[in-house]
């Protein structure tokens, strides 16, 4: 890639320079004829009678298979003709020509009412063309443009009649539309007055097949309408706007149709030619991204008098604030890529400490600059500024702009690895903890706290890549979007246990479970996320469908467990004769303490959770119908629904304690 990249850096700085050596000419050329398209006024296009000296059907010796009455023209075919060619030679009109238009004449006598003889009444145009003849001298071929039709079918495109394929695929049909008169429009790119002496000959092609072949037309000449005739429509409309209301891609237009069509450049075609050599190489070893496109004539900014748009005054040049170093361009002027070029520069070093903060403002809590949208003057001064300018080093040359590397020596240093316990005598010292003598404890993002809910029960799918999905959410929700436009259709399967950051977020209706917990707003960038603790998250953690789903899980997860050495029995009904076994309860509940918050249970923890347990299994030993509820349809079936439904609701306080939503 080195190699084709050097190859093709001169190539295209030659390109630029050529463009800019030819802009001040392309200018004064769309300036005057924008001047002349002003000056002439719009004329109304009419039709004129191009007298009909005959037609015939090329390689058909048949005679009788045209009839001509004035200029109509009806031909009658076998079916087993499936392509044919018709010439038709026509004499001078009283005005001069700027345009034909081909008629196809509906008929109760043609098949489905014509105009085509196909069975549906359908014909195919592929191929047309003119030439002016006169006797003793060759044949001059008469350049068309401007194809319009009141009708094509989908799929094909009246255009390519100026152009045809050898296959007869596309062209001017009419399928769908069969029964009907329907007309082409081609126009000449000058006005023509055609002399007694000479005739026009036009040649139809339809090599389509199926006897898809026009079987009564009309051909007539126009006149009138020569205002910008010599420039396609589009090249016509152009020109003719005015140049200040001219937008960069319609000026690049522009240009590019001086460059080929008048000025026919032979260094840029050739520049152009080898470019696209090259990137054809270039682009089979790449992967195709969405990257920002650069216009090729740049664009001129000014200052603003007092900021108002309409009073520009002096030209400035793409650049960097003095302050922060200067961007070396590679051509005439600095460009996108020079800038990005810089920003990972060792001129600026800036980049790399500002990454280097987000990711310590993750792993820590807070950024070694806390002002983490601000490294300006009005922003805080990092509070270890030799330890942010070691990493910042070290991200750009040593791991070379490895996040991870950069990860891995930040979790692998003693400060991560520090204890997170409160400390007293630092109370004063050093409250917010900016010496770093101990770890900061601060509650995971809201994307992670269903994550590592479904993790623990064993629920999460950890498939990588794939498009959004749609976790569980209250129905009526999706219909308080703007203008009740969106539906929220519950993923299932797989998708339903997707990691948070795969989940489809709606601009006007977020998911619930991300804004209750701090999701910033998807409608602005957000540099640093706020924490907040409200009781609605608790709720959520309590009610929300993913978050009893998740209890459901874990309680599942327990039940299933036993200490090594005991086999897991069905849990019975508590009574007199068959007490519940409260050492396997006591040794279960430990297990999804650890589970969850990763250290065993102190004994006032297990003498709470065993009160909830055994309160719950009462509770629902009597009420089946909202145990079955309560336990879901994936409970293990070898346990009575009151069971499982117990061990949910302990499940659920564990889910829902704040460690377990807290980075300790």
């Amino acid at each position: 890639l080195s190699a084709l990249e050097a190859k093709l850096r001169p190539l295209e700085t030659a390109l630029v320079a050529r463009y800019h050596a030819l802009a001040p000419a392309e200018k004064a050329w769309s300036d005057a004829e924008h001047k002349k398209l002003k000056a002439t006024q719009p004329d109304k296009l009419v039709e004129q009678t191009l007298p009909l000296q005959s037609l015939r059907v090329i390689d058909l010796a048949q005679n009788d298979a045209v009839e001509i009455a004035k200029d109509v023209v009806t031909v009658k075919l076998p079916e087993n003709i499936e392509r044919a060619t018709y010439e038709l030679t026509l004499a001078a009109g009283d005005k001069p020509l700027t345009g034909l238009r081909l008629y196809g004449l509906a008929d109760d006598k043609l098949p489905g009412k014509g105009p085509g003889l196909a069975k549906d009444g359908n014909f195919v145009v592929t191929g047309l063309r003119a030439v002016i003849v006169e006797p003793g001298k060759a044949d001059q071929p008469l350049e068309l443009h401007r194809v319009a039709a009141d009708y094509v079918a989908p799929g094909f495109v009246a255009d390519k009649v100026l152009t045809p394929d050898a296959a007869g695929k596309t062209g001017w049909s009419i399928s769908g539309k069969s029964g009907e008169t329907h007309n082409l429009t081609l126009r000449t790119k000058s006005p023509l007055q055609l002399t007694q002496s000479q005739q026009l000959k036009l040649v139809i092609e339809q090599n389509h097949g199926a006897h898809a072949l026009l079987g009564k037309l009309r051909v007539v000449g126009l006149s009138g309408d020569e205002r910008g005739l010599a420039f396609d429509t589009a090249t016509a409309g152009l020109i003719e706007m005015y140049p200040e209301k001219r937008v960069y891609k319609n000026k690049e237009k522009l240009f590019d149709y001086y460059v080929t069509q008048v000025a026919r450049d032979a260094e840029v075609l050739r520049l152009r030619s080898e470019i696209a050599a090259l990137n054809k190489q270039y682009q089979a070893k790449l992967t195709e991204v969405r990257v920002i496109g650069q216009a090729r004539l740049g664009r001129e900014t000014k200052v603003f008098h007092r900021g108002e748009f309409l009073s520009p005054t002096v030209a400035v040049e793409p650049g960097v604030p003095t302050v922060l170093g200067s961007v070396r361009p590679r051509g005439a002027k600095a460009d996108r890529l020079d800038l990005a070029r810089w920003l990972v520069s060792k001129e600026n070093s800036q980049t790399p400490r500002v990454a280097v903060n987000h990711v310590w403002k993750h792993l820590f809590g807070e950024g070694l600059v806390r002002s983490m949208t601000d490294f300006g003057v009005r922003g805080e001064p990092p509070t270890r500024p030799e330890l942010l300018e070691w990493l910042a080093r070290s991200f750009r040359d040593d791991v070379k702009w490895s996040r991870k590397e950069l990860i891995r020596t930040i979790v692998n240093s003693a400060t991560y690895r520090q204890s997170s316990t409160h400390r007293p005598e630092l109370r004063e010292l050093d409250p917010l903890n900016q010496l770093l003598a101990r770890q900061n404890r601060f509650r995971v993002e809201a994307e992670i706290v269903r994550d590592i809910s479904l993790l623990v029960a064993g629920l999460l799918v950890n498939k990588v890549g794939g498009p959004s999905v749609f976790p569980p959410m209250p129905e009526d929700l999706a219909k308080l979007s703007y203008a009740n436009n969106f539906s929220w259709a519950n993923s299932s399967g797989d998708d339903r246990y997707r990691r948070g950051m795969y989940t489809f977020f709606k601009r006007t209706i977020p998911h619930p479970n991300l804004t209750t917990f701090d999701c910033p707003d998807a409608n602005v960038a957000c540099v640093s996320r706020t924490v907040s603790n409200t009781p609605l998250q608790a709720l959520a953690l309590l009610n929300n469908e993913s978050h009893v789903e998740a209890a459901q899980g874990l309680a599942k997860r327990v039940l299933g467990w036993t200490p090594a050495g005991e086999p897991v029995a069905a849990q019975g009904e508590e009574s007199d004769e068959k007490p519940a076994n409260t050492e396997l309860d006591r040794a279960r509940l430990n297990y999804a303490l650890r589970v969850c918050v990763a250290r065993p249970a102190a004994k006032n923890e297990l003498d709470a959770l065993q009160r909830v347990l055994t309160g719950a299994r009462k509770y629902y030993q009597s009420h089946i119908v909202e145990a079955e509820q309560i336990a879901g349809s994936g409970r293990l079936k070898d346990q009575p629904a009151s069971e499982s439904a117990a061990w949910v609701v302990a499940a659920r306080v564990v889910l829902n304690l704040d460690e377990f939503v807290t980075r300790e």
